[in-house]
């Protein structure tokens, strides 16, 4: 009997005890199950809040590169931009994002401006391809000809800040923006205070510490700039921070460190302990997923008050702009401001539902179908090609004007949308056509000169020559490139006779900006050059000089020759065994050679003119009509005349003719 009642006794035992071990066992299943969800969840959670700190980041990034964009446009077009613009442009980029600490302007690698100049005067004419900590960020965006940031640099004028160079190219005519050769660049310092205040990793504690790393966005491979290096070996949250030619490594970690709270797993005996592990177990998973609900409503709520917030400022941004800008979806505008009405001359609801064919002419310039060509801007875009293009608009009046598009994609709520921003350059364009027919008025005045023409500037750089310059000096197309105007004047003086006296002329004009210089070169080669040179003014200012060459070596000749004419007629005059005059047009007498004054004993000043001439050697009035018809008619046949010779007493007619002969020659 006592076996059967320790059997019954031990089966209720044994039955609680297997009961207890599997609950225990089940209990410490969840338990595990449940540590490893509520790592998983803090992880996520922190995962989500540096998913915002990232975005937000990369936007107060990207956001300060497009505000650049006006400066590197104006001189990818003009090709230069003076100071006052530059300023200009910069003082609005600078007012606009508090982050931007100055801005610099690179022509090849040597900084040219900066804005703001006070402050910033070291940085001028430093040359950043020679700058430890900068060069290769510049190098890197020569070679790749994309923005590229360096973080943090000690800056030449003092001060830490984080750079950001972003490329300039010129554009050539007729091709898209950015797609010519590298002029030099624009640099952004970057406060990094208020960089990580905007992106939320400094300001009112988030829980988290946080660790950047990747010097010049070249991310996991170089070293910490910010934060606690230590913590890339605790385990942390890794996120790559996309930037202009590279990336940052982002880390995080809660500041209490991760949860080492281990599930119980100890049971109290009996039932009555079972239930109230159950019942406490029920109401902790309660609690936990109350208070889980709560976190995420609160999150949620966070979420939407940012996004409305974001929003908000995006809608402010694009009602404010002057630009026209509409958000196409699905082929369709979906959204103006008030701008495109302004600009297309209609109201809203004339634009907004239809395709953007309705605002242009059925075809562009270039022949093709409006429509098509739209519908391949667009699909571009959407594939995450940003498109800035010139395009033919018409207003809601079918009237046209020439426009500046730019298209990007955005995903707004997981669908992607295009923001198309719109410029009127009519004006643009008008003045851009002037100035090319200024151009080339002034291009073809310079050609059809007989003059060699050179222009240079205050540096001695050329800035305009003509053909004939280089048909008169002869000058290599090489040195005519280099655009160098002591290689050119090397080059000329090795050609002249005198080349000492000829660079001390030119040495002496640099001197002397506003001087005006004429002088005579002679060439080894016998050629013989008139030098002019005069300042080129700019209202009152002198920004270079002009220098007109002109081939006199056949004039120089002709007078030679002339001259030596000249000699050699007066020589046969003073020994001619016959009389000679010179009369002039008007009739006044010019020469009379020593035969002349020897036959007749008048001197020019007896006789300046013919009316005093006859009047002497002819008293008699009859007599010298008779004489002057004779005279006239023989000036029309052959030139004889009779004379008349004077004596002391009396005036004697010669029968016999004298023959002589009268030059004539042109006052």
């Amino acid at each position: 009997m006592p076996r059967p009642f320790r059997s019954h006794s031990l089966f209720p035992v044994l039955a609680g005890f297997l009961i207890a071990a599997t609950i225990l066992g089940a209990t410490w299943f969840v338990s595990v199950a449940e540590f490893r969800r509520q790592t998983q969840r803090e992880r996520l959670d922190t995962l989500h809040q540096m998913r915002t700190v990232q975005t937000h980041l990369e936007a107060a990034l990207a956001s300060t590169l497009l505000l650049v964009k006006p400066i590197i446009s104006y001189i990818s077009i003009n090709g230069d931009i003076d100071h006052g613009t530059f300023q200009s442009l910069a003082e609005e980029l600078a007012a606009e994002d508090r982050m931007i600490q100055n801005v610099s302007l690179l022509r090849g690698t040597s900084t040219v401006d900066v804005y703001p100049m006070k402050g910033n005067e070291k940085a001028i004419g430093v040359d950043l391809a020679k700058v430890p900590g900068q060069s290769e960020t510049v190098r890197r965006v020569i070679e790749t000809r994309e923005a590229a940031i360096a973080d943090p640099v000690e800056l030449i004028q003092g001060g830490v800040g984080i750079v950001c160079q972003i490329p300039i190219l010129v554009t050539p005519k007729g091709q898209p923006l950015g797609s010519g050769d590298y002029w030099g660049q624009i640099g952004v310092v970057i406060r990094e205070e208020a960089l990580l205040k905007e992106a939320g990793i400094l300001g009112p504690s988030s829980g988290l510490n946080y660790v950047l790393r990747g010097n010049d966005a070249l991310g996991a491979k170089r070293a910490t700039f910010w934060g606690d290096d230590g913590i890339f070996q605790l385990n942390p949250v890794v996120l790559d921070v996309k930037l202009p030619g590279g990336s940052w490594q982002m880390a995080a970690r809660p500041e209490a460190g991760w949860s080492s709270q281990r599930p119980l797993t100890l049971w109290i005996w009996g039932i009555g302990c079972f239930w109230s592990i159950f019942a406490g177990g029920m109401v902790w998973s309660l609690l936990v997923t109350r208070q889980q609900f709560r976190h995420r409503l609160i999150l949620q709520r966070s979420l939407m008050e940012k996004a409305q917030e974001s929003e908000a400022k995006y809608r402010t941004i694009f009602e404010s702009s002057n630009d026209a800008m509409f958000i196409v979806k699905d082929g369709k505008i979906i959204d103006c401001n008030t701008a495109s009405l302004q600009m297309f001359g209609c109201a809203r609801h004339q634009i907004v539902g239809n395709h953007p064919r309705v605002l242009s002419p059925p075809r562009q310039p270039d022949g093709q179908d409006s429509t098509v060509k739209a519908n391949e801007k667009i699909a571009a875009a959407l594939s995450g090609r940003p498109q800035f293009f010139e395009w033919k608009h018409c207003r809601y009046d079918r009237m046209l004007f020439d426009a500046e598009v730019s298209l990007n994609s955005l995903e707004v709520r997981g669908e992607m949308i295009v923001q198309a921003t719109i410029r009127d350059i009519t004006d643009r364009k008008r003045v851009e056509e002037e100035i090319k027919k200024s151009l080339s008025l002034l291009r073809s005045t310079l050609e059809s000169t007989a003059d060699g023409i050179l222009v240079v500037d205050r540096d001695e750089k050329i800035t305009v020559f003509n053909q004939r310059f280089r048909d008169l000096w002869k000058v290599p197309q090489h040195i005519i490139d280099s655009l160098e105007n002591k290689k050119i004047m090397t080059f000329v003086s090795d050609q002249l006779v005198n080349p000492e006296a000829f660079l001390m002329k030119v040495k002496e004009l640099n001197t002397k900006p506003d001087m005006e210089s004429f002088d005579t070169l002679e060439f080894k080669d016998g050629r013989v050059f008139e030098r002019y040179s005069r300042a080129q003014q700019i209202a009152n200012t002198s920004v270079g000089r002009v220098w007109s060459f002109r081939d006199i070596t056949e004039r120089k000749l002709f007078i030679n020759i002339l001259n030596m004419e000249k000699r050699r007629f007066q020589k046969l005059a003073e020994s001619a065994p016959f009389g000679m005059l010179i009369i002039q047009s008007d009739g006044s007498f010019s020469y009379a050679n020593p035969k002349f004054i020897e036959i007749f004993g008048y001197k020019l000043s007896d006789v300046p003119n013919g009316r005093e001439w006859f009047k002497k050697a002819f008293p008699d009035r009859g007599l010298r009509h008779e004489v002057i018809s004779t005279w006239i008619e023989d000036f029309i046949h052959c030139f004889e005349g009779e004379t008349m010779t004077r004596s002391p007493s009396v005036w004697e007619l010669e029968s016999s003719k004298i023959s002589e002969r009268f030059f004539y020659q042109a006052a």
